[in-house]
């Protein structure tokens, strides 16, 4: 990769000369990009539910199901979780338990049959005269099969067990996936050709904001790249790293903010900013929070945390350190924007735009993972494609300007000589990214 060094003068970036048209044009494609995310991720159908009344038959003490077959799954589906959901006349509400033997028989890809064996298991669960909670009896992170034929036994040791049930289950659509690889292909290739045709025409970094934004550009393409590798291609294997990559992207990005406002501040918000105990706590934060929704969801996809965060003992401590965290980063972005010595005041509303918009996005996908309903999970997949793309166009952007491009004209400071008067010309590139 070709660089231009440049001499002792002080550099530019396409932001620090950048006039208020420009910054409007900027803002515009943004918000562009922005309303094209959303279409992208939330248009097409993301999620496949269906729930199905079991037909019982008693036998000696047991409830047996006839047999249930789910077809049409998808490898590409990130998710399978199965729900069985007990109906039964109780007088008092309360914990009651039940012994429930699952038998599973897998049509595979290639079209042969594989029987996963006989579970048995004791599952415990709060029944009220409108029924029980659903307990969840199969999931799967890796869809190898087009269908399934899943049947019950049921025991409950109570008198007035007289059940009927109800199975539901929930998978991601094929049309969302299949949209998310057409499209953060397209952005792959558009880093691409950010970082090998117009990175090396920029003069090289000498500020650390300069190379925080030059190395966030590599760390996207490597996000990109191993994402549409991993999840398409061996996507048994990979699941967890599909969920982890975009996780470390965004602390990657809050410290690439934090290079950024130290050095466009002074004083104390140049001091916060600069500081690495700031970024060393903000960054173990998040990633703590990384780590306990692994923990929580037991290796599945995050996109299912809501599924599992109810019975967890770590559901209240994720909600208080993810609040604190966010409303810390939330603040400082409030704090550092208004602390930005930058002359025109769109740029500044330009640059607050880039930054809050993703933390926002962030929050909201966080939200959406924590309480989206069972029958809705394919949104918080969507809202996963999202914040990659909206990752993507906001590194373009900040790749575009925010990388030395010129060396600053500066006045000859010798009192004898005469200052020569810059045309508008001299004094500003005008280019669209």
């Amino acid at each position: 990769m070709r660089s231009i060094l440049p001499d002792d003068e002080t550099v530019s970036t396409k932001l620090d000369v950048m006039r208020t048209a420009g910054a409007l044009i900027r803002f515009m494609f943004l918000l562009i990009g922005l309303f094209l995310s959303i279409i992208f991720s939330f248009a097409p159908p993301n999620t496949v539910t269906r729930t199905m009344q079991l037909k019982t038959t008693i036998y000696q003490s047991s409830y047996l199901t006839d047999p249930v077959r789910i077809q049409n799954l998808d490898s590409l589906s990130s998710f399978l979780i199965i729900n069985l959901q007990p109906f039964i006349i109780i007088e008092k509400e309360g914990e009651y338990d039940f012994q429930i033997n699952t038998t599973i028989h897998q049509q595979l890809l290639d079209g042969s049959t594989q029987y996963d064996g006989i579970k048995y298991q004791n599952y415990s669960t709060k029944c009220n005269s409108e029924g029980c909670d659903p307990i969840r009896v199969y999931e799967a992170n890796f869809i190898e099969f087009n269908s399934i034929t899943i049947a019950f036994s049921i025991k409950s040791d109570f008198p007035t067990f007289n059940p009927t049930f109800t199975l539901k289950y929930v998978t991601e659509s094929s049309f969302i996936a299949i949209t998310a690889f057409v499209v953060i292909t397209i952005m792959t290739f558009l880093v691409a050709l950010v970082l090998f045709f117009i990175v090396p025409r920029r003069l090289k970094p000498t500020r650390g904001d300069h190379w925080a934004t030059f190395y966030l550009g590599l760390f996207i393409f490597l996000v990109d790249g191993p994402w549409l590798i991993l999840k398409y291609y061996t996507p048994k294997v990979s699941s967890q790293i599909f969920d982890l990559a975009p996780e470390i992207f965004h602390i990657a990005f809050f410290l690439t903010m934090t290079f950024f406002v130290s050095a466009r501040t002074v004083e104390l918000p140049h001091v916060i900013f600069s500081s690495w105990v700031v970024r060393f706590v903000i960054s173990s934060l998040l990633f703590i929070i990384i780590v306990t929704q692994f923990v929580v969801t037991k290796l599945m996809p995050l996109c299912t945390l809501s599924v599992y965060i109810k019975e967890s003992s770590l559901e209240y401590p994720i909600y208080a350190v993810s609040a604190v965290t966010h409303l810390i980063i939330l603040g400082l972005l409030i704090f550092g924007v208004l602390s930005l010595q930058i002359e025109r005041v769109f740029v500044v509303v330009l640059s607050a735009f880039s930054f809050t918009i993703l933390e926002v996005i962030y929050i909201a996908r966080l939200c959406i993972r924590f309480w989206i309903p069972f029958q809705a999970l394919g949104i918080s997949f969507a809202a996963d494609v999202f914040y990659i793309l909206m990752a993507n166009i906001i590194t373009i952007f900040f790749l575009c300007v925010n990388l030395p491009f010129k060396k600053t004209l500066q006045a000859d400071e010798d009192a004898s000589s005469r200052e020569i008067p810059l045309t508008d010309t001299e004094r500003e590139v005008t280019s669209v990214f």
